[in-house]
């Protein structure tokens, strides 16, 4: 292992005991099994809480896979159902922020009174109705440091959403670290982690250009047309919406896998039509991160 990632880690180790206790925004994704795992071995699983949001624009599979990854590295793991603010449904280009600033608030509410009801509960009973037990002042460590898996990668994309998570408080131990997304793969891999190199998969709004009216309608659509190319092989998969068009960006080397089965591609027609799309297109480009960012 590099010298320079090992100090990395090391940093990371650093961070993580300072802060005693952590609820992690968890994805299952690469950042956030990462940090879920080094949180555990470093401060001890019971120390550790994977909360993931349950929302229209977060797909069913991540959701019930993230539970499943929680449970393989041992700590506990929380749904939250949070409610998306009117201007997510706007979609303008800022639509991260405001997502992110309802998503992460609700969370933090949620783990919050949990806890202090938790700390309430373990109060002894009070001698007399009228004197109820003394509720003790809140010390440090009481309630979990709310965590992301942002990592220094992030920096370079556009990301609204990371402001919002400033405002609220909410730390980032990997690109506090200085880790980078490869550095994070490389040493999951090195531990035999096997969720080292799954695909990112990001949130389902993001398929749908800014200034568009999203729906659930839409939503609905973009995950049964990933799902069934996921089911079927592929890798990394985005489902863009463009009016009536539905334009699939495949990974290059992926492409002849749907233009050569001409049975996928009518079931994958069909599958749209179901949800009024006229038309499935494949993009010659293929896939590329962020892609509905470069109107910005």
């Amino acid at each position: 292992m590099a010298a320079q990632r090992i100090e990395k880690l090391n940093s990371l180790r650093t961070i993580l005991n300072e802060m005693e206790q952590v609820a992690i925004a968890f994805s299952g994704g690469v950042d956030s099994t990462f940090l879920a795992y080094f949180a555990a071995e470093t401060l001890g699983p019971e120390k550790v809480l994977a909360v993931t949001a349950v929302a229209p624009n977060f797909a069913d599979d991540e959701i019930s896979y993230a539970k499943e990854v929680a449970e393989r590295l041992g700590i506990k793991h929380e749904l939250v159902q949070v409610d998306l603010p009117e201007l997510f449904w706007q979609n303008p280009k800022d639509r991260c922020y405001h997502c992110k600033k309802a998503v992460f608030g609700q969370i933090i509410e949620t783990i919050a009174t949990e806890k202090v009801l938790a700390i309430m509960k373990s109060l002894p009973p009070a001698d007399t109705e009228d004197s109820p037990a003394a509720m003790r002042p809140l010390e440090a460590g009481d309630i979990p440091v709310f965590c992301d898996g942002q990592n220094k990668d992030d920096e370079s994309d556009y990301r609204p959403g990371s402001i919002a998570a400033k405002e609220l408080g909410v730390r980032s131990p990997l690109h506090e670290a200085g880790l980078t997304k490869a550095e994070i793969r490389e040493t999951l891999h090195e531990m035999g982690i096997e969720i080292w190199n799954k695909p990112a998969f990001a949130c389902l709004a993001s398929r749908i250009p800014y200034d568009t009216q999203i729906t659930e309608g839409k939503l609905h659509a973009i995950y049964d047309i990933e799902l069934m190319l996921r089911e079927n092989g592929f890798t990394q998969v985005r489902a863009r919406i463009h009016g009536d068009i539905i334009r699939l960006e495949l990974l290059p080397e992926e492409m002849s896998l749907l233009t050569d089965n001409r049975t996928l591609c009518e079931t994958l027609n069909h599958k749209a039509a179901e949800h009024n799309y006229s038309y499935v297109t494949l993009d010659i480009m293929g896939y590329k991160m962020g892609n509905l960012n470069n109107v910005i």
